[in-house]
C-alpha cells in the first residue's frame, strides 16, 4: 500500500502499489509533467480541498476500484473501473524503530465541490455503485456521483458499457452519459436509481452500439433530455421540459414497472422499430 499526503498540492508521477491513498489538505492533486501513469492500483482514495487533475490534463489510472472528492474530479481509467468504497491504511516508522499505522477512512463515491466539474473517462465498462462510506465527508448516501451547484458531469466508457446502480446527481449542472456499448440505469437489485439536475441543466444519454435500459422504477430529469441508443430504448420515467427518445434500429419501448414513461412540455420520438407495443 502506498500514502501519499500534504498539506497543500499533491504532485503525481508514477505510483504502483496494490491500495493508495493521495490526500491534499487544502491544494490539489496534479499530474506531473511527462508521467506516464499517475497510479495503478486496485484501490485507489482520492481527496483533495482543490481539483483532482485539471479539464486539460487528467490524472492517468490503471485501477479496479476509484473514490475521490475535490473541488472537481478529472481521471482517465486505462480499462473497467467501479466506483465504490475505498480505505488505505499504511505502517509508518518513526525515528525510534516504533510502528505506528495511519489510516485514510473508507471514502465513498465520486464528489465535487465548490461547483466544479466531474469527469470520468474510461476505457473499460464504467460500473457506479452507492459506496456505504457516507458519513461526514466520506461521501454521499444513496449517490455514485455528485456534484455540487453548477458543477457538470461526464461519465464515459470508451470501450464496454456504463452501468449505473446508483444515483447521479449535479445541483444545476449537465450530466452526460456515454457508453461505446450500452447504458444501464438500474435493475433488480439495483433499484430507484436517479439520474437528475436542476435549474437550467441538461441530460444527455447516448449507448453508441448497444442498448438504452431504464429500470422501471429509475427516472431521469432535467431542463431538457436526450435518450439515445443504436438499439433499442427501454424508458422507466423521464421528466423534463424537452425529451427527445432516438432508437436507431431498434424499439422505445415502456419498462415493466414504470409510472409515467415522460412527463414534458414537448417530446420527440425516433425510432427504427416500433414506439411502444399494441400490449
Amino acid at each position: 500500500s502506498a500514502r501519499l499526503h500534504a498539506a497543500s498540492t499533491v504532485t503525481m508521477g508514477n505510483v504502483s502499489a496494490g491500495n493508495v491513498s493521495v490526500v491534499a489538505d487544502t491544494g490539489a492533486i496534479a499530474n506531473a509533467a511527462g508521467s506516464t501513469r499517475n497510479v495503478s492500483a486496485t484501490n485507489l482514495r482520492l481527496q483533495a480541498g482543490g481539483a483532482i487533475g485539471t479539464a486539460a490534463r487528467h490524472l492517468t489510472l490503471a485501477v479496479s476500484t476509484l473514490s475521490a472528492r475535490g473541488a472537481g474530479v478529472f481521471v482517465d481509467e486505462a480499462d473497467a473501473l467501479t466506483v465504490g468504497n475505498v480505505g488505505v491504511s499504511v505502517t509508518e516508522l518513526g525515528a525510534g524503530t516504533a510502528t505506528t499505522v495511519v489510516s485514510d477512512a473508507a471514502q465513498s463515491d465520486l464528489v465535487s465541490l465548490n461547483n466544479g466539474h466531474i469527469v470520468l473517462v474510461a476505457g473499460g465498462t464504467v460500473t457506479l455503485n452507492d459506496g456505504t462510506a457516507n458519513g461526514g465527508s466520506a461521501g454521499v448516501a444513496g449517490t455514485a456521483v455528485s456534484a455540487a451547484g453548477t458543477g457538470s458531469i461526464l461519465v464515459q466508457a470508451t470501450s464496454g458499457d456504463v452501468i449505473v446502480n446508483s444515483d447521479i446527481a449535479s445541483g444545476t449542472g449537465h450530466v452526460t452519459l456515454k457508453a461505446a456499448g450500452s447504458v444501464l440505469l438500474g435493475s433488480a437489485t439495483a433499484t430507484g436509481v436517479d439520474v437528475s439536475t436542476a435549474g437550467t441543466g441538461t441530460v444527455s444519454i447516448d449507448a453508441r452500439s448497444g442498448v438504452l435500459a431504464m429500470a422501471g422504477d429509475a427516472k431521469v430529469a432535467g431542463a431538457s433530455a436526450r435518450l439515445h441508443a443504436a438499439s433499442t430504448v427501454t424508458v422507466g420515467n423521464v421528466s423534463a421540459g424537452n425529451v427527445s427518445v432516438v432508437a436507431d434500429t431498434g424499439a422505445i419501448a415502456n419498462a415493466a414497472g414504470s409510472t409515467k414513461n415522460v412527463s414534458a412540455t414537448n417530446l420527440r420520438l425516433q425510432a427504427g422499430g416500433a414506439l411502444g407495443t399494441a400490449a
